[in-house]
């Protein structure tokens, strides 16, 4: 199981297999492509084993260094919230990246790479406590605020190609662990503090300009305008439309989309409004009376920033409301 991990440069999916599932012809995991199922007795197994061969090779020195690794793997797949395993793994990332030996950056190269491939594999794939395990985010943050800057901008090129392509891989993660957990906050805190770190300094510095932040807007509004009912995903829309960053042109451009989004389907419910009404008010840009004039005969007092939610019409007068 472990080599699913450690030899496969791809990324991969993970599944916990019912009972009824689970391979019948001897084999322990089911292996398809980039798909690895594991059956939940096979995984409890493999966890109990591992736990003790980390213990144990910690206990002895460490003579092993690669089995320990490999231990850790199976220990955050089964208990994402182990964290020694987690702490483990920072500290062969801080060994890699010490390496005075290694002035071509092969060794943390390989680590970090190595590290995204297992944390990718575990954090989108539909394992519901992965995906929102503070443990793993914070691990992922930290890489990328403490290994990932002491890689020369060469070195992330060999990682991912240069240094807007490593945010634009990361962001893709974070949007599939957010639509395997709705409202995933934890995946989109990470995406601010990912967006507010020394690495993005770095990336800032080479090949990362607004137009790229313009993009990530787009991107961020069209999976949101999918999710329409994900407050956390619009609420990181918000910050980004917020940031010095952002140009009034992205700004107003992605308010008129969300805003022909919700006449097109008569959309109520109260995450993407919430939205709406915020946008309005920190974009200098919108012009608050037509828009006002443009939705009033739907919904009442929609773009002041104290009301709760857009009510119709026919709501204020029976006294019902439209749910999240």
């Amino acid at each position: 199981m472990a080599t699913s991990f450690a030899r496969n440069s791809r990324e991969i999916e993970i599944e916990i297999l019912p009972p009824v599932l689970s391979p019948t012809d001897g084999r322990l995991i089911v292996v398809d492509g980039d798909y690895v199922g594991i059956p939940k007795a096979v995984l409890t197994a493999a966890f109990l084993e591992a736990r003790e061969r980390f213990f144990h090779n910690r206990g002895e020195g460490d003579p092993n260094p690669n089995e320990t690794l490999e231990a850790t793997a199976i220990i955050l797949l089964f208990d994402p919230e182990h964290i020694t395993a987690a702490n483990y793994r920072k500290r062969v990332l801080l060994a890699a990246a010490a390496n005075q030996n290694d002035p071509n950056l092969h060794g943390i190269m390989n680590a970090v790479w190595r590290e995204l491939v297992f944390l990718n594999a575990i954090q989108a794939s539909p394992l519901h406590r992965q995906t929102k395990c503070p443990t793993l985010w914070q691990h992922r943050l930290w890489m990328f605020t403490t290994i990932v800057p002491r890689v020369a901008m060469t070195g992330i090129k060999g990682i991912a190609g240069g240094g807007s392509l490593l945010v634009r891989s990361e962001l893709a993660n974070i949007l599939r662990a957010a639509e395997r957990h709705p409202t995933n906050y934890y995946a989109w805190q990470h995406a601010r503090r990912l967006f507010t770190s020394k690495y993005m300094d770095v990336a800032l510095r080479h090949d990362f300009d607004r137009s790229n932040w313009s993009v990530f807007c787009d991107q961020i509004a069209n999976w949101c305008l999918g999710h329409p009912s994900d407050t956390s995903a619009w609420s990181f829309l918000l910050w980004m439309l917020s940031s010095e960053e952002c140009d009034g042109i992205t700004r107003s451009w992605i308010l008129s989309k969300v805003l022909d989004f919700v006449e097109r389907l008569d959309w109520k419910q109260e995450a993407l409004w919430n939205f709406l009404r915020t946008a309005i008010v920190i974009d200098p840009m919108a012009n608050k009376a037509q828009l006002e004039a443009r939705f009033s005969d739907k919904y009442v007092g929609w773009t002041s920033p104290t009301s709760r939610m857009p009510w119709s019409a026919t709501s204020l007068h029976t006294g019902t409301s439209f749910g999240i």
